[in-house]
């Protein structure tokens, strides 16, 4: 999926205004890796999304944290 540019220049102006304030940005429906690789770029490091995991009830949340299989490894991002 290609980001369109208004898109990409809301986002861009959201991470620099959120930087000089000492705030943090979080990304929300990160789906592929490429939307992972251009938020690193523009260094938010904080996403959530389909990309990072299903959403999921109690017990699918336990079996997660007590045995974290990820979808994506940091080599994929180059």
């Amino acid at each position: 999926m290609a980001i369109s540019p208004e898109a990409l220049a809301i986002v861009r102006a959201t991470i620099r205004m959120a930087h000089p304030l000492g705030l943090q940005t979080v990304a929300e429906g990160v789906e592929t890796v490429a939307q992972l690789q251009l938020l690193r770029e523009l260094k938010c490091y904080t996403v959530q999304g389909l990309l990072l995991g299903r959403p999921t009830d109690g017990a699918g949340l336990r079996r997660v944290l007590e045995h974290p299989v990820w979808p994506i490894s940091l080599s994929d991002l180059g």
